[in-house]
């Protein structure tokens, strides 16, 4: 079992981040967010599947817990 932390990106995501440049130019905003298409991809191009996933705080936060397990080859059984 893998678990991990990525910030999604979203349309939501990027509303908030455009407000909070208007009001706060010297914010720093994660340096990669990712589509969950894309994190899922990437996890399955290294031998995981996501089982779970959960917005750590809905609508106020880019980032996503994701829980994933590696999926057994045929030599690994």
């Amino acid at each position: 079992v893998l678990i991990i932390s990525f910030s999604v990106d979203s349309f939501t995501q990027r509303l908030k981040q455009r407000i909070i440049r208007l009001l706060r130019p010297s914010h720093a905003f994660a340096s990669a967010p990712a589509s969950l298409d894309s994190i899922s991809q990437l996890l399955s191009q290294n031998g995981f599947r996501v089982v779970a996933s959960a917005a750590v705080v809905p609508g106020l936060s880019a980032d996503i817990i994701i829980v994933a397990e590696r999926v057994a080859r045929a030599r690994d059984t």
